[in-house]
């Protein structure tokens, strides 16, 4: 019909319904980034996705269990899937869940990357360091708040994590260090669902 000729009768739910609210929109997706760091026995890729650990390969040892020559990476499941590290939910912000949000690459070098992610006056940043004399490295979580309001978040940081069988694992541990204190859990007991 022209714009001019009425379409239909228009009820008084119809007149009587709010406009719809207006709602910041959405952040233009930025494509995922990955960036590769390469030390004395280890391999590992970041992610921008999530701003996560995505690999990390220790180049310096190989499996015998069962026999070959790849260098062991730690982040695969017995499945053979990539399991992603340091992600960061922060779903209290009401920004959604951020464990795949699109970080921005802030900074990177030979040793260490930086992504940030900014939405309605808030600014998470995470910043992995890797050494590259060793199998050592750290992931630093910051959250600037410019809203005005008081925010309460959780710094909840997912590392998934199985259990791998055989001799060449047994010295295997996880470590995590929160707030000057280390916690460490014998690989044994690696696997189940637990907060350190």
């Amino acid at each position: 019909p022209a714009v001019s000729e009425p379409v239909g009768p228009v009820s008084q739910v119809d007149r009587a319904a709010p406009a719809p609210e207006a709602t910041e929109p959405e952040p233009p997706r930025v494509p995922a980034i990955a960036l590769e760091f390469e030390g004395d026995g280890f391999r590992a890729e970041l992610s921008s996705e999530g701003a996560v650990l995505t690999r990390y390969a220790l180049t310096d040892y190989v499996s015998w269990d069962p026999p070959r020559n790849d260098p062991i990476d730690l982040l695969l499941s017995p499945a053979g899937d990539p399991m992603r590290v340091g992600a960061t939910p922060f779903e209290e912000l009401g920004l959604g869940d951020l464990r795949r949000a699109r970080f921005e690459v802030e900074s990177s070098d030979a040793t260490s990357a930086t992504f940030v992610f900014r939405q309605r006056g808030m600014t998470l940043r995470k910043t992995w360091e890797f050494d590259p004399r060793s199998h050592a490295f750290e992931l630093t979580v910051s959250l600037e708040n410019a809203t005005g309001e008081l925010l309460s978040p959780r710094f909840a940081v997912e590392w998934p994590a199985t259990q791998i069988r055989g001799n060449d694992y047994s010295q295997l541990s996880l470590v995590t260090r929160r707030d000057g204190s280390c916690d460490r859990r014998p690989g044994e007991s690696v696997g189940g669902s637990c907060c350190l």
